[in-house]
């Protein structure tokens, strides 16, 4: 295969075609026949922007900052209650997030309570553990304290 010779400038122009012209040929004043350029794709626009559909639309409408506070009201009252609603209340939000493509208001406030309510579950334990094994380490102590009177 040859490759068209561009003209050389330092060369006097001549009226006769060259070699590339011969290979491309053209009519007057008519644009050159290459292939379009090709741009690459654009990417979708973001799902809040081209609806998603009425599911994804009701989806990111929730908020959950009233489920906070009410399960911080829970949590005052009795622990059990509260926690057992925050897990609910969170997974469902989870599960909102997910739907609608986007964070939601208050699921993060929810997911924030359930570990430090983990935190504290954990430490009331080790603090009731500790209280135990102290009791049973004190139990000789107080019988010889008891023999002594």
């Amino acid at each position: 295969m040859s490759y068209p010779v561009e003209p050389q400038h330092d060369q006097p122009e001549t009226n006769q075609p060259d070699q590339y012209q011969q290979q491309y040929p053209q009519q007057r004043y008519q644009q050159p026949q290459y292939p379009p350029p090709q741009y690459p794709r654009q990417p979708a626009p973001p799902a809040y922007y081209s609806g998603g559909g009425p599911e994804q639309a009701m989806a990111r409408m929730h908020s959950y900052e009233i489920a906070y506070v009410l399960i911080l009201f829970l949590y005052g009252l009795f622990w059990l209650p509260g926690f057992i609603v925050n897990i609910v209340v969170m997974s469902e939000g989870r599960r909102m997030e997910k739907m609608a493509g986007q964070s939601l208001p208050g699921v993060g406030f929810l997911v924030v309570t359930f570990w430090i309510n983990i935190i504290l579950l954990i430490l009331g334990v080790l603090f009731l553990l500790i209280i135990l094994i102290a009791g049973i380490a004190a139990v000789p102590i107080l019988e010889d304290l008891s023999h002594q009177f």
